[in-house]
């Protein structure tokens, strides 16, 4: 799914980052809803949270990061231009994982 680094020792702890940093970039987006880079980050830290997140809450995640990397993908500008090939990375990522939790949803 999504590499990223050992956040912390203690379960829970990534969980309890990645929603502290959902909640950072998701007040930029209030205050500026067109900043892409949050818009990135957000869905990252959604995808992120869902790793550690029950199936139903995890398939909300991935459905909102994937509508944010959609959005990414789609924005024009320099920032946005920069941003696209490590957002359409993420975004086949996160198909992949919604994939996965879907699947793993019918088998329940």
């Amino acid at each position: 799914m999504f590499k990223h680094f050992e956040l912390a020792q203690e379960p829970g702890m990534a969980a309890k980052l990645y929603q502290a940093a959902l909640s950072k970039f998701e007040a930029v987006l209030e205050e500026d809803p067109g900043m892409v880079t949050a818009r990135y980050r957000a869905a990252l830290a959604m995808a992120g949270l869902a790793e550690s997140s029950n199936a139903q809450d995890a398939l909300l995640l991935l459905q909102n990061a994937a509508i944010y990397l959609q959005q990414v993908i789609g924005s024009t500008g320099p920032e946005a231009e920069g941003l696209r090939p490590s957002a359409t990375t993420a975004l086949a990522n996160c198909r992949q994982a919604l994939a996965a939790v879907t699947t793993q949803g019918t088998r329940s």
